[in-house]
């Protein structure tokens, strides 16, 4: 009986780089910058086609899921002016996205957003909506029955298919929100779709007692968690469900704090938090972060998760540290001392 040893056929195995489909891998794996993508589209016209393409750049934002930081608008004098965040090559020249207010009297930053700019006009009734990107600004009058609006909020129209990164790719609504004190003691929210070019019905919800006849000094900006806007408060927390349309007012567990040194945040189980600095000695300082959670009963309750002791940042600061934004795309506070 004899055997047979096979040899094993010759096979030609191409360079990792030379496999498109490996390639893609690599690719998706780079730094969310896109100063790395451009860098590499410009190692071969291949290169270039791949980095292109658009299913490519879907799943490039899709696989890092939050965009880096470019930098932070500013509003001194009548100009909106961008500082950028990111070191050289990453970093954008201020003159990119900065914009002139030149005779335009009267128009206030509000916040930013999914990509967009969002300034207010009380003199003139008005919302600016500006994309940096493209430089496009869309004017929005104020819903007829509404004259004075406290503050409004941008998003993205359909939030829960948004990929950062194609912001200017999607519709936008703008939401405002007013506080009637003495007169029905309530408030009012409306949402304006760029999709329709007009505003939807508004959405009231009376005050509870506890805030009858108080003024709320809301503060302007607000923050996004799940589908739902969250206005701070020295004593409430106002939300509004964008999908139900639903208006609410929370109890503000700081009600003794001044509102600039807490600021409404995602907590850790994508539910609603707080940070809130605590400690009036500079050496005993700390950030709480509080979590909002039901118990057993239905009732949700504030509970404390941690804490974070910044002696190294605000050693030589004596004076309490003011919150100036939270942005949720990055997860970041931005603080003043």
């Amino acid at each position: 009986m004899t055997s047979h040893r096979c040899r094993p056929s010759s096979v030609v195995l191409s360079p990792p780089l030379e496999d498109d489909d490996l390639l893609h891998e690599i690719l998706l794996r780079l730094p969310p910058q896109q100063s790395y993508l451009l860098r590499d589209s410009l190692v071969c016209k291949r290169w270039r086609r791949l980095t292109a393409d658009s299913h490519f750049l879907q799943r490039f934002h899709l696989h890092h899921q939050r965009p880096p930081h470019l930098g932070v608008f500013s509003q001194p004098g009548w100009s909106i002016i961008f500082t950028p965040t990111l070191d050289s090559p990453c970093r954008i020249p201020p003159k990119c996205f900065s914009l002139r207010l030149n005779n335009w009297l009267g128009w206030d930053l509000a916040e930013c957003r999914h990509g967009r700019v969002l300034l207010l006009n009380w003199r003139k009734h008005q919302v600016m909506v500006w994309d940096p990107i493209t430089n496009n600004c869309s004017l929005v009058d104020f819903p007829p029955e509404i004259y004075i609006i406290y503050t409004v909020a941008a998003l993205s129209a359909n939030d829960k298919g948004h990929v950062h990164g194609s912001c200017q790719l999607w519709p936008f609504k703008v939401v405002l929100l007013r506080t009637y004190v003495g007169d029905g003691d309530q408030t009012v929210t409306g949402v304006y779709s760029s999709n329709t070019g007009l505003w939807g019905d508004l959405t009231s919800t009376v005050l509870p007692d506890k805030y009858r006849g108080i003024c709320m000094d809301i503060s302007s900006s607000s923050t996004l968690v799940g589908s739902a806007l969250y206005w701070l408060s020295s004593s409430a927390i106002v939300a509004f469900d964008t999908d139900k349309q639903r208006l609410a007012v929370i109890v503000n567990p700081f009600r003794a704090k001044r509102v600039d040194t807490v600021q409404i945040i995602q907590a850790e189980d994508d539910g609603l938090g707080l940070a809130a600095f605590h400690g009036a000695d500079y050496n005993q300082r700390c950030l709480e972060i509080w979590e909002r959670n039901p118990n057993p009963y239905g009732v949700a309750t504030w509970m404390l998760s941690k804490s974070v002791i910044p002696q190294k940042i605000f050693v030589n600061y004596t004076a309490m540290p003011h919150v100036v934004q939270y942005v949720e795309s990055v997860l970041a506070i931005f603080v003043r001392v």
